[in-house]
């Protein structure tokens, strides 16, 4: 039976400890307040109350085989961010020094560390050029984990979404002439916590994996694909510079992983079945 810690049980951290939970292993989830207990314990999830960046709190984190750090900050402050990930982090690994070693540290880490290469491929080859402080801590978070000396493997998201949170809840959208040629990456959170297994098992310690479905798209086709704009100016998209990235899964899937949503359109025609929304 594994043992896992999940360092900040939001969103993504709650569907992976789920995951796990489904699957008989020990769960224990960091979250800073009672609010979320309910929903870790219906899960099955033991929560741990605990605030990374007050080390006093951290007196119960339980020795573990894996950790999976998917804290996230309050709000998109570079102070919010300089506390979840680098004191926060810092906090986090005094603590796990005086612990049994886990076997692995994943690290959910952003795409966005890499900033905008123009529409072009890239993978984990490509050096990180972060366009803002919040980018460049994230990077400083992913060299601080892999300088450690703990076992860690950095992943690398894309947009993340699924049920409760995809573009169709949202009441603005986020396209506009001059981002309508930009390329965006996503990945369903189902597929974030089904490979996992796969992470834990075949990938290298101290290797940075895309965590990208198999399908970048402009954002004006991945509008027109959900219906909310009522057709694409192509014209318009020739003559509008390509932004963004698009990002290559190859180094992921060749250790083994077959993604559930190979790309949005998969995961979005899920999301429809099992909702009230319509196209």
């Amino acid at each position: 039976m594994y043992r896992i810690l999940i360092v900040g049980c939001g969103y993504t951290g709650t569907v992976i400890g789920k995951y796990f939970r489904e699957q008989k292993q020990k769960v224990w989830g960091i979250i800073r307040s009672d609010k979320n207990r309910p929903q870790l314990e219906a899960a099955g999830i033991t929560p741990i109350i605990a605030d990374l960046t007050k080390p006093e709190t951290l007196t119960d984190i339980p020795d573990v085989s894996f950790v999976v750090i998917s804290a996230a900050p309050d709000d998109r402050s570079e102070s919010a961010y300089r506390e979840i990930y680098l004191t926060g982090i810092a906090n986090l690994l005094k603590v796990l020094q005086k612990k049994f070693p886990p076997n692995l540290i994943v690290y959910l880490s952003s795409t966005g560390v890499y900033g905008d290469k123009k529409g072009e491929w890239i993978d984990e080859q490509i050096s990180p050029e972060p366009e803002n402080e919040r980018g460049r801590i994230l990077l400083q978070a992913e060299e601080a984990l892999l300088h450690s000396g703990f076992p860690v493997v950095i992943l690398r998201l894309g947009g993340i979404y699924g049920p409760e949170r995809n573009t169709l809840t949202r009441s603005n959208h986020s396209m506009t002439p001059n981002n309508q040629n930009e390329y965006v990456n996503m990945i369903h959170v189902s597929d974030i916590a089904a490979m996992m297994p796969v992470i834990f098992k075949k990938a290298e310690a101290g290797s940075i994996y895309l965590a990208v479905d198999d399908e970048p798209v402009c954002r004006a086709s991945f509008y027109h694909s959900l219906g909310l704009v009522d057709k694409v100016d192509e014209d318009s998209l020739k003559n509008s510079p390509p932004g963004g990235k698009r990002c290559s899964n190859k180094k992921l899937k060749s250790l083994g992983y077959s993604f559930q949503f190979p790309t949005f359109r998969e995961g979005y025609a899920e999301i429809t079945r099992n909702s009230n929304f319509r196209n």
